[in-house]
């Protein structure tokens, strides 16, 4: 057994951070339970933030799998 995480962001406003996020060009996979964002560079991550944050979308970076168990 291994640890496992999987970073996400964890939002407020869940429709309105995937058009704001496709407006600005970031490349988005749905999928169930979610949506995967592609990014180029770790920077990336820093002006998602911002960007959702200037559209009054609360949102928080974080482990979304810290329950998963794998065997």
């Amino acid at each position: 057994m291994a640890d496992f995480t999987l970073m996400g962001f964890v939002v407020d406003r869940y429709q309105e951070a995937i058009t704001v996020l496709t407006k600005s060009r970031y490349r988005l996979d749905e999928q169930e339970g979610g949506t995967d964002i592609a990014i180029s560079t770790p920077l990336d991550l820093l002006e998602i933030k911002a960007i959702l944050t200037a559209n009054n979308i609360s949102c928080d970076f974080s482990d979304i799998a810290d329950t998963i168990y794998q065997a």
